[in-house]
């Protein structure tokens, strides 16, 4: 639990750096699609609605309104195990 709460704190000030242009569009582009990729995994989901309270009312709206990439990371268990 707290290396998922450090990863967040850590995309968190990623978004605000973007937010305030420090951090360049297309690095953000990259970040926002690893976050967006975990951030929408079933267990993470689970996890967040626990921990919500720890991030940022910002950086909460930018996830809580956020759309599962298309173009997701896969998982380890899918890359591993084969599909049924």
């Amino acid at each position: 639990m707290y290396l998922l709460t450090q990863l967040f704190r850590m995309w968190e000030n990623a978004y605000f750096q973007y937010c305030q242009n420090t951090l360049e569009p297309g690095l953000w582009q990259v970040w926002k699609g690893v976050i967006l990729s975990y951030y929408h995994q079933p267990g993470i989901q689970d996890w967040w609605q626990l921990r919500a309270h720890a991030n940022s009312n910002e950086f909460w709206e930018f996830l809580e309104t956020s759309a599962a990439p298309e173009d997701r990371i896969r998982l380890t268990r899918e890359i591993v195990l084969p599909a049924d």
